[in-house]
């Protein structure tokens, strides 16, 4: 019944039954191979040597560029709580993984978001959802590695990646997980900008469980 009364609707095309019809799939760009630090191209997504540095993911997989499309789904997404558009989003999101990410002795993450902001401001962590969606289609484990500690200001507010790094440094606290087990992690997140977020919780990740190997999967690149 609740679909009927509300029913699915692509805010692009206005069309029903779907959040994302065909029609604005057709006009979403995939990404080019790049390494996430010099945005040159790089085959499978794979971060250069030379741009390593000692807390940089293994390789962010973009799957989209950044469009009028994709903004207007990841705004209803994001802000409006149509939180249903994550499963069409973590299907799409799931051809990408299969093909440049392991499913063996795999785990997925995601961004945390600071408990006032979730609780009181957003009432929801997309990137969290996305993930749930993503895990559950992928048959991998979610494991919620780390927190974060400080409310920092939104990263879309501030131009300069050297102030998003500052802004974020310390701000993730990684928790006391058994993760013998596992030997890739892969954070799950709507947005890349700069990198400078995946940057920051891969060294909380690292510190407390150094073993592991850190990979990343984005939705869009803006």
């Amino acid at each position: 019944m609740f679909f009927f009364l509300f029913p699915k609707i692509d805010p692009n095309t206005s069309s029903y039954w779907q959040f994302i019809s065909q029609q604005t799939k057709q006009n979403l760009k995939t990404h080019d191979e790049i390494c996430y630090v010099c945005k040159k191209p790089s085959a499978n997504f794979k971060t250069h040597f030379s741009c390593k540095k000692p807390y940089s993911p293994e390789k962010v997989i973009t799957c989209f560029y950044y469009n009028n499309y994709l903004k207007n789904i990841l705004l209803k997404f994001k802000y409006y709580h149509q939180k249903q558009i994550s499963q069409e989003l973590a299907q799409i999101m799931k051809t990408f993984y299969l093909m440049y990410l392991p499913t063996e002795n795999t785990a997925l993450t995601f961004v945390p978001m600071h408990r006032i902001r979730k609780f009181f401001i957003k009432w929801y962590n997309q990137s969290e959802i996305l993930a749930q969606n993503l895990a559950e289609q992928l048959n991998l484990p979610l494991v919620k590695i780390c927190k974060k500690t400080k409310n920092t200001k939104p990263q879309a507010k501030i131009l300069w990646r050297q102030n998003r790094l500052l802004n974020l440094q310390n701000s993730f606290q990684s928790k006391n997980l058994n993760l013998s087990n596992i030997q890739n992690i892969v954070i799950i997140d709507d947005l890349i900008t700069t990198g400078s977020t995946l940057e920051e919780l891969t060294k909380c990740i690292k510190k407390s469980h150094p073993h592991l190997n850190i990979f990343a999967l984005t939705l869009a690149r803006k």
